[in-house]
C-alpha cells in the first residue's frame, strides 16, 4: 500500500471514531507515524483529502461493474457499493463538503451510465443531446442515491430494478 491510500484509510479509521470536522492533520499524520510534509506532499488540506478519497471509492465501484453484467445487475452492483459507504457520505453530507460529494457522485453516475448504456442509442445523439441526457439521468440517479440514504433504505434489489425502469422509461408519471 502506498502512503497516500495509507493516509487516505486512517482518515476513514478516524471517521468512524469522531465527527469529520474535529479530525485535523496532527490526528492523521501521528496515527500514520509520519510528519507533515508527506502528508502535505499528498494533500493540500483534509477536504482535499476527503475528495481524493470520494474519488477512489467511485472509480473502484465503477471497476467492480463487468460490462458483461445486465443492467439490472450494474444498478444493483453501484447501489450495494454506494450503500456500503453509506456512514462516510451520511458524515460527509454534514460538513461544507456536501457539494463536493454530489458532484463525485453525479460523475460516478455519469461514468456508470456510459458504461451500460447502448453504444448504438448514444451514437444517434448529438454531442449536446448526449451531454444533457448523461446530465439529466446523472442528476437523477445522485438524488436517488442521497434519497436512499437519507431513508436508510435497503432493498438493494428492489431499489436497482426501479432506478433501471425509471432510467428505461418503465415508469411514468403521466396518465397514459
Amino acid at each position: 500500500m502506498n502512503l497516500k491510500d495509507q493516509i487516505a484509510d486512517i482518515f476513514l479509521e478516524l471517521v468512524r471514531k469522531k465527527s469529520i470536522d474535529k479530525i485535523t492533520v496532527k490526528d492523521i499524520v501521528e496515527k500514520c507515524g509520519i510528519t507533515r510534509q508527506p502528508f502535505y506532499y499528498h494533500f493540500s488540506d483534509i477536504f482535499n483529502l476527503i475528495e481524493w478519497i470520494m474519488q477512489r471509492e467511485c472509480q473502484r465501484i465503477i471497476a467492480g461493474i463487468s460490462k458483461d453484467a445486465t443492467m439490472e445487475e450494474s444498478a444493483k452492483k453501484l447501489l450495494e457499493s454506494v450503500y456500503e459507504k453509506q456512514e462516510l457520505i451520511t458524515r460527509l453530507a454534514n460538513t461544507k463538503e456536501l457539494e463536493t460529494v454530489q458532484q463525485i457522485i453525479i460523475n460516478t453516475a455519469r461514468t456508470f451510465l456510459k458504461k451500460i448504456a447502448d453504444p448504438q442509442k448514444m451514437s444517434n445523439m448529438s454531442g449536446a443531446e448526449l451531454d444533457m441526457t448523461l446530465d439529466f439521468y446523472s442528476f437523477g440517479i445522485e438524488g436517488f442515491i442521497m434519497g436512499l440514504h437519507r431513508r436508510k433504505y435497503t432493498d438493494m434489489e428492489r431499489a436497482s430494478s426501479h432506478l433501471i425502469k425509471l432510467i428505461t422509461g418503465g415508469v411514468r408519471l403521466d396518465s397514459d
